[in-house]
């Protein structure tokens, strides 16, 4: 079982929330847990149920142990409030010269295929 626990999701995207708000989300992988069986019966329910108890328990302590270690300082933070302005300017710069690209060439794209470029002869 490798345990995965993820920072700052709950804060972009609280309940009740339509849509999450754009923010960092960090993502941490634990160490493995490796549980072994030590029961000869492998069919046994109590032995099962055991197992499971064991393995959800051990799974618990090393998240609560990795999310009380360090957690980021970034994560939960909206993209706003953690970039500076310069930063921002040229997020916005760059994701508007992507939106005019892919509508010029959608456009280009179009015509051709009007014209009969793109079609069948």
């Amino acid at each position: 079982i490798t345990p995965v626990i993820i920072f700052g999701a709950y804060e972009l995207w609280p309940p009740g929330a339509f849509f999450p708000n754009s923010g960092k989300v960090h993502v941490r992988y634990c160490e493995p847990i490796i549980i072994k069986d030590q029961s000869k019966d492998k069919d046994d329910n109590d032995n099962l149920s055991i197992l499971r108890d064991k393995a959800s328990t051990m799974t618990r302590n090393a998240m609560l142990e990795e999310y009380t270690k360090n957690y980021p300082s970034f994560a939960g933070t909206s993209l706003w409030n953690s970039m500076s302005t310069q930063e921002l300017l040229t997020f916005g710069l760059e994701y508007l010269i992507l939106l005019i690209a892919l509508v010029f060439f959608t456009r280009v794209l179009i015509l051709l295929w009007v014209s009969g470029l793109g079609g069948y002869s």
